[in-house]
């Protein structure tokens, strides 16, 4: 993605990491970070339950700096399905998006790092899973 002739490598960022972001009120972190633009799937999105954390969410949202995307190509909404059936909705979107679209996925979730390194191609799993504290030192 190109934003003012500089490309960016996009991010699906995942519940967690979007929860413990906002309970440390550093939501806006992710989006100051050069070089990289975050997208939280809308199954992530909706995994945000809590009423002052969704607020949070939305008013970050509503900046324009985090966006929310959707899934519906067939091919995607496919392996969404298959991912579904031994995770989440959102670690199943953020898969989705870095297998089918290349983007990175952050999800300070150890587990689901490991089981999405399965379902991802070998030259792929090196760019799949990136930590938070990988980004913000990086930047």
């Amino acid at each position: 993605m190109e934003a003012n002739n500089k490309i960016e490598t996009v991010v699906a960022i995942d519940a967690d990491v979007t929860i413990v972001l906002i309970q440390a009120t550093q939501l806006d972190i992710i989006t100051k970070l050069p070089g990289y633009s975050f997208r939280i799937p809308e199954g992530a999105y909706q995994e945000v339950l809590r009423e002052d954390q969704k607020s949070a969410l939305d008013a970050e949202i509503a900046t324009g700096r985090l966006t929310v995307v959707s899934i519906e190509d067939i091919s995607e909404l496919q392996s969404l399905s298959e991912f579904r059936k031994t995770m989440g909705k959102g670690e199943s979107a953020c898969l989705t998006l870095a297998v089918h679209r290349g983007w990175l996925l952050a999800s300070n979730d150890k587990r689901f790092i490991k089981h999405s390194n399965i379902f991802l191609l070998p030259a792929t799993r090196s760019n799949c899973g990136v930590s938070l504290n990988e980004l913000l030192c990086s930047s």
